[in-house]
């Protein structure tokens, strides 16, 4: 989670011009917004900017998640277009039974299919 929030924030560094991670998609599992030093205050002066973060992204959350809850993970939503969400129904890990396990490998093969070469 704390990895996550770290990569939103590098994916609104990206999207400003400020660094060039060349990063085309991303998983954020359980990600949040990170209230540390000036953090909240670059994602806000990206959308005050009418942007927002373009790479394309998987969100996933758990809706007993008592460590990063589900409010805190959706509002980080709004800092990204066309944010694909992945809710499970557990808490704070990634989900690997049948069902969830099969939406996560089809984003990977969207994403293959879309940035290969």
């Amino acid at each position: 989670s704390q990895g996550a929030a770290l990569g939103a924030l590098l994916l609104s560094y990206q999207e400003m011009g400020k660094i060039n991670l060349g990063v085309k998609f991303a998983v954020l599992v359980s990600a949040f917004i990170s209230r540390c030093g000036d953090h909240l205050s670059q994602l806000n002066a990206m959308l005050e900017s009418n942007r927002k973060i373009q790479v394309p992204t998987l969100h996933i959350y758990g809706q007993t998640d008592k460590v990063v809850e589900t409010e805190m993970s959706a509002e980080l939503l709004k800092y990204f277009e066309n944010p694909e969400i992945l809710e499970h129904e557990g808490g704070h890990f990634v989900p690997t039974p049948g069902g969830m396990k099969e939406d996560l490998l089809k984003y990977f093969e969207k994403m293959k299919q879309k940035f290969a070469s």
